[in-house]
Parts: C-alpha cells; structure tokens; sequence
C-alpha cells in the first residue's frame, strides 16, 4: 500500500450527505451498529476533505468501543474530526477490500474494482477505527461509517461556510436560553420549602423545559433559509397534489422533504395505516420527478401532470381529535396496554422507549420486551401519535428498510359493543 498524495488533490474540498445505502444484511440481523433513527441523523451531514483535515461521524455503539458511555435509550451521532491527517490511495479488488468480501455491498455500488481511500490516524478503540472512503467506476465517493455507506456530494465551499455560521448562532441561542433557565430555576428554587421540593421542582423542571423548546422555535432564520424553506414547502404541496390524482381517493399522500431535492412519498390509507411509496427526486427547473430503477434515475411524471390546486389540498392534522394530553410514561403504558389488550394482543410487556419525529409528527415509543435475568430483548415496536392519541404497530418496509406504520386504535376512542 503506497501513500499517493497527488492522488489526493482531486478529492480534496466541502461535501454533503446526500443518500444512505445499506448493506444487504442491514435490519436483519438481531443487533445492528446504526439504528434508522441514526442513519436518517447523517443525512445532510457535512465532509471536510483537506490536505491536513478530515471528519466523519460516530454513534459509539460498535462493539469494544465507547458503547458503554452513551445512553442505548436515545439516537445520537457525534462528530469526529482528525487532523494532521494522511491519506493512503490504492485501486483495489472487491476480494481484496475488507468488509467487502462477503457480497454485503448494497447494489447502488457492486462493481469489482474500486478506489479506496484510508483515512490515518484512526480514532477510537485504540485507534483501530480507521475510516474510509470508496471511489467507484463513475466517480461517486461513498463514505464508511458505522459498517454502512453514504454518498457524498461535492458542495460550495461559501455553502458550507453559511451553514456553519448559522449552526454557531443557533448554538450560541441555546446556551444564552440556557443561562437564563438555570438563572430563573436557582432563583426559584431557594424559595421552595424543604417539604414541597419534589413536587415544586419537577413542575420548575418542566416550566423551563417549555421555555427552552419556546426559544428553540424562536430562533431566528437567515433570509435564504426563510426562502429556502417556503420552495421546500411549495415543492412539497405540489408533489402531494400530484399522487393524490394517482392514490386510491380514501389515500392521502404525505411527502417529506430529506435535502437535495429529495422526497420521501408515504400514503396513508383509509385503515389508517402509513405506508412507503417511494423516494423520488424533483428537477425544480423543469418540474420533472425521478425515482431510482436499477441503478439509473427514471422520469415518472412531472408536477404540472397533478393540476395542483393549493384551495383543494386537504388538511390532514386529524382536527377531529382533541390534543392528546400529557401523559407520564407510567399513565402512557397502563392506557396503551389496555388498548392493545382490546385488540387482542395479551401479556405483553412494555416499555416507554421516549419520542420520536417521525413524517414531521411527534410520537411516544413503546416497545414489547422479553424480560431476563441480566437483560431485557425489546420485540415489537409502537408509536402513539402525541397529538391525537392513534397506537400503530411499527414495521419495516422489506425493500426500502423504510419505517411503515399499522393502525391499531386510539387511546379515546371506545369500542362499540357488537351486536351480531
């Protein structure tokens, strides 16, 4: 192996996540490295390729590495940045490249002969985490991290110079939002009488919990992210118009913008169950829509085919429901068992997993576990809307790995006896 620093130069420069490829072997297995929830955090993640300079992102669960210093009941990556960085270049066979042996590949990437980049020093585990980056025939650059790959898009450096401004000043937001909570609650807290801490601290607690989520959606927006966001929406509306003509009339489409003119297509359907369509990608200068077919990007339609028409869009937020209350974990569970015993399913047992955003919707997790005497196996996964109280079943798309959700009742609302 020969250190080809000329080599180098072509690669050097400013990229973007654009599009997370799995190994053939991702979700089957019972344990992996890199949750969904994390894989869809590296999306629209920045590279830095420089002569001294490189990062990559981590979520320490690999085995003998840092695993024991994160919390397993949340989703994180972190960034990793090493400097003073060497470079190693060598072309080399599929056989040959470790972790590719055994056909994991995903099949955006097959080929026999690659160009594989090591990136020294590693990091980690003693160091022995050495990353990596893939060169294929047709000059796409895959990184490897956390055993799964993404593809890298080259962006502009002043791109990704205003995104890191702006990252520092939502980061600076969030400490000034911060001082003032602990400001505020250390005030407070010395008027508390010793006999109502418990009580009066965990309502403090969430006072400035509020607080800190109202300063978070208060921080104020650049000018081109503000117009950025209304094309994004008006995309959106426009693809949503589009399947509507081509769904089922009781299915409703629901789009979700993931970067780079990258659209995420669900349907949800008369049972209420939200299904995966596609992921498709819209040409803004012609209105075209593409989607990936055997490797190659397929035309299949273009905006102006919907007939949009923003009067007739329909609002889909369930306005029917009252906004679901908030519940503790424990009230959650007892509620959510009780429903799910109704719908047949018996000696379950639950555990709340926390929220998660899931299509730009808030839910809280819950998992059925099988209970040891070490440790615990979570089996099937639920989601309960946080705004109007539906549970569904968590699956998974078999060809996307794409999350799916299952209708199965609704914390409110009761059976009717039946009749028959």
């Amino acid at each position: 192996m020969t250190t080809d620093t000329d080599g180098m130069a072509e690669y050097y420069g400013y990229y973007q996540i654009t599009q997370f490829y799995p190994t053939i072997y991702y979700g089957k297995i019972k344990y992996d490295c890199l949750p969904e929830q994390e894989a869809d955090m590296m999306i629209g993640q920045e590279i830095t390729i420089k002569e001294d300079f490189f990062n990559t992102y981590d979520n320490n669960r690999r085995p003998n590495s840092r695993i024991a210093d994160r919390l397993e009941d949340g989703f994180w990556i972190e960034e990793v940045k090493i400097e003073h960085t060497e470079y190693c270049i060598e072309r080399k066979y599929r056989k040959d490249i470790y972790g590719l042996r055994d056909n994991m590949l995903p099949d955006q990437i097959t080929q026999q002969e690659y160009i594989e980049i090591d990136v020294y020093t590693g990091y980690y585990a003693g160091d022995n985490t050495l990353p990596q980056l893939f060169v294929t025939e047709d000059g796409k650059i895959i990184l490897y991290a956390m055993g799964e790959y993404f593809l890298l898009k080259k962006v502009n450096k002043h791109y990704n110079l205003r995104r890191i401004i702006m990252k520092k000043i939502k980061r600076m937001y969030i400490i000034i939002i911060l001082i003032f909570i602990s400001i505020i609650s250390r005030y407070k807290f010395r008027n508390i009488e010793r006999e109502e801490t418990g009580q009066t601290a965990k309502k403090e607690n969430d006072g400035a919990l509020q607080n800190f989520e109202a300063g978070l959606n208060a921080m104020p927006m650049s000018e081109m992210e503000m117009e950025e966001h209304e094309e994004q929406n008006e995309l959106t509306g426009r693809l949503e118009a589009y399947y509507k003509t081509f769904l089922q009339p009781n299915e409703t489409p629901i789009c979700i913008y993931e970067g780079m003119n990258k659209f995420a297509v669900y349907k949800k359907t008369l049972e209420k169950n939200i299904i995966f369509v596609d992921v498709v990608f819209v040409e803004k200068e012609t209105n075209r829509i593409f989607t990936w077919q055997e490797d190659e990007m397929i035309p299949i339609g273009n905006l102006e085919d919907g007939k949009v028409s923003f009067s007739e869009m329909q609002d889909f937020s369930n306005k029917s429901y009252i906004l679901m209350k908030k519940m503790a974990g424990d009230e959650l569970l007892v509620n959510v068992m009780s429903k799910l015993e109704q719908n047949g399913l018996n000696h379950l047992n639950l555990i709340y997993d926390g929220t998660i955003k899931f299509l730009n919707r808030n839910y809280y997790m819950i998992s059925s576990f099988e209970s040891f005497e070490d440790h615990i196996i979570r089996n099937q996964g639920y989601y309960i809307d946080s705004t109007n109280g539906d549970i569904y079943c968590v699956a998974e798309d078999a060809e996307s790995l794409r999350t799916e959700l299952f209708y199965i009742d609704n914390l409110y609302l009761e059976k009717f006896p039946d009749f028959s």
